[in-house]
Formats: C-alpha cells, sequence, structure tokens
C-alpha cells in the first residue's frame, strides 16, 4: 500500500496581486484555497472571485502549476476556462490533481483576463 506523502503548496503572493483587467476598470481578484496542505491522492481547489467587472465582457482565467518555484521550476500542469461576467462580480472555480512529481513544494500562478487585457 502507498503512503500518503504530504505535499505543501506554496502560494507566492505575487502571482496573485489584484491587476488591473481593463481599462474601463480595476477589477479586482481574490484567490482562495481549502487548505494549503493536501496529501498526493487528495484534490486542490481554487476560487477565484473577480470583483469591479464590465458587465458583459469576456473572461479568461489561466492557470500553470511549477514543481518548484516560477523561476526554476518545470510547468507540469496548466489549463484555463473563458467566462462571461454576467454582472460586476464572477467566481471561477477550478481544481488540480495527479501533479505528484516527488517535490514537496510547488508554486501556482494564476492570471485573469478581461476582453482580452491582463
Amino acid at each position: 500500500m502507498r503512503s500518503a506523502v504530504t505535499l505543501v503548496i506554496l502560494l507566492l503572493a505575487a502571482p496573485f496581486v489584484a491587476t488591473p483587467a481593463s481599462a474601463s476598470g480595476s477589477p479586482d481578484m481574490t484567490i482562495s484555497m481549502l487548505d494549503r496542505f493536501h496529501l498526493s491522492h487528495e484534490q486542490v481547489y481554487f476560487t477565484v472571485v473577480a470583483d469591479n467587472l464590465t458587465t458583459g465582457s469576456l473572461l479568461e482565467l489561466r492557470w500553470i502549476l511549477h514543481d518548484g518555484d516560477l523561476a526554476t521550476g518545470t510547468e507540469i500542469l496548466n489549463g484555463s476556462m473563458v467566462r462571461t461576467a454576467t454582472g460586476d462580480s464572477k467566481s471561477l472555480s477550478f481544481q488540480m490533481s495527479q501533479f505528484y512529481t516527488g517535490n514537496n513544494w510547488y508554486t501556482v500562478a494564476i492570471e485573469l483576463y478581461q476582453d482580452g487585457n491582463l
């Protein structure tokens, strides 16, 4: 039987700083996850809440998981989703699983685009 290895997800503050997504407003992005410590067989859930959006704008959420840090780590998983802002706030959720590579530290970079602008 495989023993579960505890994984520690290291979230760097820099990629999660709220960035204006368009010239017409200053959307704010808040990222949360249920827990920062996970076992190797568990799924990791993220929720991104974007506020101060332009209704009807096209939102694209991109994420990249690195083995180690952003500068020297290897990209091991990525994804994206596209949604339409139906109001001035939108909640987007995604999950990651089956990415254990033997390391204990991983870094997640998340970007939100509104109408093609970061």
